[in-house]
Order: C-alpha cells, then structure tokens, then sequence
C-alpha cells in the first residue's frame, strides 16, 4: 500500500511538474529568448503609466500621477476598490497595509478612516503628505490630459456589487465617458457594463492562457477554452505571454493587445515589434525614451 501512494505521489509530482512547465515555463522562456527584430515596421504603441509612475513615485498617489503626466503618458493606469461608506477610492490592494501605515480591509474602512494614512513615506521621506485619492480626485487632476485606465478590483468577499454602478454614474454625471478606459480580470464587471447604456471603452484583463492546453488564468486558474468579453477593444496580458500569434488572433476578432507590467528596456522593444498596442509600464520615462 505504502509503495502504491508513493508511486501515486511521485506521478501527481511529475504531472504537475509538467504542467508548470507548459503553462509558464514555456511562454516565460519563449519570450526572454527571443530578440527584437530590427527588421519590423511597427505602429509605436501607447504608453501607459502604471499606477501613475509606480517606479518614480509611491504608486496610485496624485504625485505618482503627476510624475506620469509631467512624462506625457499616453494613459494612466489606476485601480478602483469601494469603501464602507461608498466611496471609490484608488489603491491597488484591497487591504491597506503595503501601500500606507495603516492595516485594513478598504470594504471595512470609512473615507475618513483612509484619509488619516500615510501613503507615501513607505516609498521615501518626500512622500509623506501624500494620501490614497479618491477617484474624483484624480479626475480633477487628470482634468482631460491624457485618458485613464481604470481597473477595477475586488475585496477579500468578493467583487463589490455596487462598484459598477457607483462608476457609471459618476461617469455620466462628470460626462467622462471618453476620457477613461475600463477594464479588469473580473468578467462579471465588465459584462456588467456592456448591458448598460454608458458608451464608455472597456478592455479585458488576462494574466495569460496556454498555446498549447486549454488553459488560462484571469482571477483564477481556468480550464476550458478563453471567451473574450463581447464588445472589448483590446485584451491585455501578462508581458511574458505575449508573442505574435496571440496578437495576430486578437486582430481577426476585432481587438487589440496589451501588456503589463513590462519595466525592462529590451522587453519593451520585444514587445512593440511583436505588435502590442499598450505598454503598461512603471517606468514610463524609460518607455518614452525607447519607443518615441
């Protein structure tokens, strides 16, 4: 009995050993191994600025945004969580802990609660004024300079049922539906969204999908073939899964392809002559350097 388990044991190491080895290990080394062509006439792709300047300044704060729009971003990227009390607040986690001084889920914390954490210190002493914005905040800054890339997160529980909404109507009410882009790894929003009468863009967010098995991983480890959201103008990825193929495949179903979070230079230039339209980058200074 002791030698079958063992056996059976040694057979589940070896699948999954596999398994791992065609779903990342494959894509990560197809991608680092191959070179940008010199040869490939590209259409430069829109810069994204991650978090506003993640790399240059604490991420999702109104000087990491300001750094990007000093930059000439194309876009900034942000992310979207509801407080206890409503409010749509931008930060990446769903708890505060990482990004301020604080510790706390957003969904139990009021804006009051927020507003009194220090979000910037963490990443240098200059940053100690600066606090997690709301999102009408960055909308006053932004004030039409470049459009915004709006995720939209989920809490420990779950997805917020009323975050949609909440968005939407802010959009409607502040008439910003062509200043901002939607998207997010949660499919439920976005189809969401596409029921409503509100023209605002939304894209989908994939961390990657096997050429091989199918396999992909949005929120979650899938099994089964990948459906594309109904109505997305683009379907952005984890860099490392990207190669030609994939973008060739977006094209024919009528959408284009992104890529985040790409921060080394030689990435960036492998992944505009493999044809992506976005790079959604930290360091948006590097990518302007290289692809403008």
């Amino acid at each position: 009995m002791k030698v079958a388990n063992k056996k059976k044991l040694l057979t589940m190491t070896f699948s999954l050993f596999i398994f791992l080895v065609i779903t990342i290990l494959y894509p990560f080394l197809r991608f680092k191994l191959s070179s940008p062509s010199n040869n490939t006439t590209i259409d430069f792709p829109k810069i994204v600025g991650h978090r506003g300047a993640a790399g240059l300044a604490p991420e999702n704060t109104l000087a990491s945004f300001k750094r990007a729009l000093d930059l000439k971003v194309d876009y900034i990227e942000l992310d979207l969580h509801v407080s206890a009390d409503g409010e749509l607040i931008v930060i990446h986690d769903s708890n505060v802990k990482r990004t301020t001084d604080g510790e706390g889920e957003i969904a139990d914390m009021t804006l009051q609660q927020i507003k009194q954490l220090d979000a910037g210190s963490w990443f240098g002493p200059e940053f100690g004024s600066e606090k997690v914005p709301t999102f009408e905040e960055v909308l006053d800054l932004v004030n039409g300079q470049c459009k915004i890339l709006v995720e939209l997160k989920w809490s420990k529980k779950g997805a917020y049922p009323s975050l949609v909404d909440k968005l939407l109507q802010l959009i409607q009410d502040r008439g910003v539906s062509d200043q901002l882009i939607i998207q997010s790894f949660e499919r439920s929003y976005l189809e969401e969204i596409t029921t409503s009468n509100n023209p605002v863009e939304i894209q989908q967010l994939i961390f990657g999908k096997s050429s091989i098995l199918p396999i992909y991983f949005d929120t979650q480890l899938r099994f089964g073939s990948f459906e594309p959201v109904a109505g997305i103008t683009s379907l952005n990825m984890f860099y490392l899964y990207l190669n030609k193929g994939w973008v060739n495949t977006n094209e024919q179903l009528g959408f284009g392809t992104g890529v985040f979070t790409i921060n080394d230079e030689n990435d960036m230039k492998k992944a505009a002559t493999f044809g992506a339209d976005l790079i959604i980058t930290d360091f948006p200074d590097k990518a302007i350097k290289i692809l403008r």
